[in-house]
């Protein structure tokens, strides 16, 4: 039986494993992202040079895969924080599927339990199906899509690609005010379902109507100034803020109102935006970076009116929340919302309910595996699409039902994915190519909201959901 063993590169053997490295590299990805850039990125991040200077400057450690004593390919890790950076696992063509990405993935996977560190997370370029394949068979999801410029005139475009090794906690910031929410129905589909899915994660909730949140003011807010100028972000005032920046993933729900969301949510997202937990000054393009844990955010929302066309430009808490997810250093941001609810006819409201809980509940089966994240459900006003009333039409110009998946994207980070959301954390450099070293209508006025068909004569709408 073959013997896969994975040996230690030293310094002295680097010339070695960059002699190694340039065949895998042209012959894989020349096909991929064409010979000029393959030739760019080996000789940026897979040279002796500069995988020298990895190893002695950026804590990379590179391992020889050996095939019953043959040199097969190769793979580099790096700790990152409570996690462990795979630089993917390179296999010369004639040696692949032989169990040496197995054997790679369990080698890691020990090291990782045996350090205490919760996940590998790796990047791979959107169209290498295989590669992508491979690490899904081997347990690691899709997170978050993200664009890093190398120089050049080039990008990779990836996708970040984790294996969680460790509970997860996932926070729910419940912002329904309103009893039978639509909202909230959302929202119970989601954590119904990321329940049954991953019943090892803690889900943490609150419930902002029930939680002592409210608008910082007065000697409140003079009391937060001094205990930030004074570096004592453990007191009791930011518990709020510590809670949102441990978690590993987090889910708002709130209705639309005003075109955005209830104040209480406002309240909310002051009382943890907090320097030296939530973020910290002194860097990135705003002049500070994101600190907070979490690899992505889900916003959960329901809107009277239709905001999808061309009063897009109306709807504000969307826009709001995946800025706030950026500001706090969270890559992956997606929403999902059912609109129309108080214009169209309640059999129409109801599919659409129904439709969006069926697809809050495929992403929460999905959490990390590309259903999360990367796509965001949306709506098109009927009377805007060829297709007829009911229908969808989606890029391709095939026709759907009420709901179509529009990829959307995350924010984009100039260096290492993470490098927006470690706040303090030590030995973690900030650099470019990480991936090697490797229709609508709008509706204004106050009504009443009840649940049925709000039509009638004389009605006004409001730019609201529940």
């Amino acid at each position: 039986m073959p013997v896969i063993q994975m040996v230690e590169v030293f310094p002295e053997q680097v010339d070695e494993l960059a002699a190694l490295a340039k065949p895998i590299w042209t012959d894989h990805f020349t096909p991929i992202i064409g010979a000029e850039q393959t030739a760019y990125m080996i000789e940026k991040f897979q040279s002796a040079p500069a995988m020298r200077a990895q190893m002695a400057n950026e804590g990379y450690h590179y391992y020889f895969f050996l095939y019953d004593g043959q040199k097969a390919g190769y793979t580099g890790i790096r700790r990152d924080g409570d996690s462990l950076f795979l630089s993917k696992i390179y296999v010369e063509k004639s040696f692949r599927h032989k169990g040496i990405a197995s054997h790679g993935i369990a080698f890691m996977t020990d090291l990782c339990r045996r350090e205490g560190l919760r996940k590998i997370w790796l990047t791979v370029n959107k169209h290498n199906d295989g590669s992508i394949a491979c690490y899904r068979s081997r347990g690691f999801t899709v997170a978050y899509p993200l664009v890093t410029d190398i120089g050049n005139g080039f990008v990779m475009d990836d996708y970040v690609m984790e294996k969680w090794l460790a509970p997860r906690t996932l926070l729910y910031v419940d912002t329904c005010l309103r009893t039978g929410s639509r909202t909230r129905e959302l929202a119970d589909a989601f954590l119904n379902a990321y329940r049954k899915a991953h019943p090892q994660d803690t889900v943490d909730v609150v419930r902002l109507a029930e939680a002592d949140i409210h608008c910082i003011r007065g000697e409140e807010l003079e009391r937060r100034e001094t205990l930030k100028s004074q570096g004592k972000i453990d007191a009791p005032e930011f518990a709020e803020a510590r809670r949102f920046a441990a978690a590993d993933g987090i889910v708002v729900a709130a209705p639309m109102w005003e075109l955005s969301f209830p104040a209480i949510l406002k309240a909310y997202i002051e009382t943890v935006s907090v320097p030296g937990i939530t973020f910290r000054y002194g860097e990135g393009d705003t002049g500070c970076i994101g600190c907070c844990k979490a690899s992505r955010l889900l916003y959960l929302t329901t809107r009277g009116g239709l905001y999808t066309g061309a009063a897009s430009g109306l709807e504000l808490g969307e826009k709001e929340m995946k800025a706030l997810s950026q500001f706090f250093g969270i890559p992956g941001f997606d929403c999902l919302f059912a609109e129309g609810t108080d214009l169209l006819p309640p059999e129409e409201v109801a599919e659409r309910m129904e439709q969006a809980k069926s697809a809050a509940a495929q992403m929460a089966r999905g959490w990390g595996a590309g259903g999360f994240c990367n796509d965001t459900f949306r709506t098109v006003p009927p009377q805007k699409l060829a297709g007829g009333k009911g229908h969808r039409i989606d890029r391709r110009g095939k026709h759907h039902p009420v709901y179509r998946a529009v990829p959307q994207g995350g924010p984009r980070f100039p260096g290492r994915p993470d490098a927006a959301r470690n706040c303090g954390a030590p030995g973690i450099p900030a650099r470019a190519g990480e991936t090697p070293p490797g229709g609508g209508q709008s509706h204004h006025g106050r009504g009443q909201h009840d649940r049925g068909d709000r039509r009638g004569p004389g009605r006004r709408f409001d730019p609201v959901g529940d």
